[in-house]
């Protein structure tokens, strides 16, 4: 059975039985081995195991006591995750992590809200934490540490944009020749192209124009794959990408090397990867107008207000 002890700062507490009362509180839960609560102080240290109770539950108990641990929150900017199934890796990796009370990861706007006991955790650990699932928190400097600046996020969301933007078009400019090869196969019934292009095999050609476009927008994919199984033991919408785009190339190899018979499909590997990225690139671009539009929404916020007294004086305060 693993341990974890943690320091709590409690406010409320006035005499000995109130610490007396918390600590009653917390050693009736199912995994706390020990609590002690000073009032002197207005601190309280908690054994527990984390397999067995939550910190979260832990908190809620002293509350329910009618007092009031002391918390805080900050909103955390998140890039590399792809589907619902990365929120939940990263949720897991922070509420893991000693001193998060609750952490709420959201894939539409690529940000996670931790709550947290400043006692026993800080801003890196969330950071290591995150980075250790496998995904890229966004750092901000020591002044935004409090969730209140955005820029950092807005940089690296803007960032993200032309990313995904260069390999959107660097993808469609290698794969247009297949899709009129795709074309040419289904729609015009084939025969139209000649069987060699340049002195070239026409299966050649479709494999040195789909082979940069595997290695170059794959490589993400690849790499997400590997963290979801290898490190966090679970699949997600990266691994499947990755496992339709690699299959239909590594058949299409197979075919062209004659070691078994059928048909190429290096232009649907090539395909898959494109539209997918174009679609992450449509997506990265929308989150951006998004949080744009509530920045400004924001910045319409009024910064002062006129209080008129009983004789009609009016007096302009700041908000």
């Amino acid at each position: 059975m693993s341990k974890r002890k943690s320091h709590i700062d409690i406010r409320g507490m006035s005499c000995a039985n109130c610490s007396q009362t918390v600590a009653d509180a917390v050693s009736s839960l199912d995994g706390v081995s020990a609590a002690s609560i000073n009032f002197a102080t207005d601190e309280g240290s908690v054994e527990y195991d984390p397999d067995e109770i939550s910190l979260g539950r832990i908190f809620d108990a002293i509350e329910d006591a009618g007092y009031t641990p002391v918390t805080d929150s900050v909103t955390i900017g998140i890039t590399d995750m792809s589907c619902a199934n990365c929120s939940e890796t990263v949720r897991d990796a922070l509420e893991g992590t000693p001193g998060v009370i609750e952490a709420d990861v959201n894939f539409a706007t690529d940000e996670a809200q931790v709550t947290y006991n400043p006692a026993e955790a800080s801003l890196t650990d969330f950071y290591d934490a995150i980075e250790e699932a496998g995904y890229s928190p966004v750092r901000e400097s020591a002044e935004a540490e409090d969730g209140s600046g955005g820029d950092a996020r807005e940089a690296a969301r803007q960032e993200e944009i032309k990313r995904q933007l260069r390999l959107t078009l660097f993808g469609a400019a290698l794969s247009a020749p297949l899709l009129f090869f795709l074309v040419e196969r289904f729609l015009l019934g084939g025969g139209v192209l000649p069987e060699t292009i340049f002195g070239v095999e026409f299966g050649w050609v479709e494999f040195l124009l789909a082979t940069p476009v595997q290695l170059v927008l794959g490589r993400p994919f690849y790499k997400n794959s590997y963290k979801a199984l290898i490190k966090n033991g679970r699949a997600n919408m990266d691994v499947l990408i990755a496992l339709g785009s690699s299959t239909a190339y590594v058949y299409s190899v197979a075919v062209l090397l004659g070691a078994i018979a059928g048909s190429l499909y290096f232009d649907t590997a090539a395909l898959i990867l494109v539209f997918i990225t174009l679609g992450n690139y449509l997506e990265a671009r929308s989150k951006g107008q998004a949080g744009e539009a509530l920045r400004k929404l924001l910045e319409m916020e009024v910064e002062t207000a006129t209080v008129v007294d009983e004789d009609g004086t009016e007096e302009e305060i700041p908000l």
